[in-house]
């Protein structure tokens, strides 16, 4: 892999969302098309889904790969 920019400049919300795209967090199942309880739970679940996907990507916002870098050497070192 070879990046197209500097580690500093992407951070690890910008990788998820390259790699998940506009995949549910949660790994959502359509209810089933008769089942007006199952639309109801779906509808709630969805809800839930958006907010949980604005926390993650609000959370990896804050880091980039190169902190992961950092962290991950800085690791290696003190198991050294």
């Amino acid at each position: 892999w070879m990046l197209e920019r500097d580690a500093e400049e992407i951070d690890l919300a910008t990788v998820w969302i390259a790699l998940n795209g506009e995949d549910p967090v949660l790994g959502m199942h359509a209810p089933q098309p008769d089942c007006g309880a199952g639309k109801r739970v779906q509808d709630s679940l969805l809800a839930l889904d958006r907010r949980a996907r604005r926390a993650l990507l609000a959370e990896l916002a804050r880091t980039t790969i190169a902190d992961v870098l950092r962290e991950g050497r800085a690791t290696a070192l003190d198991d050294a």
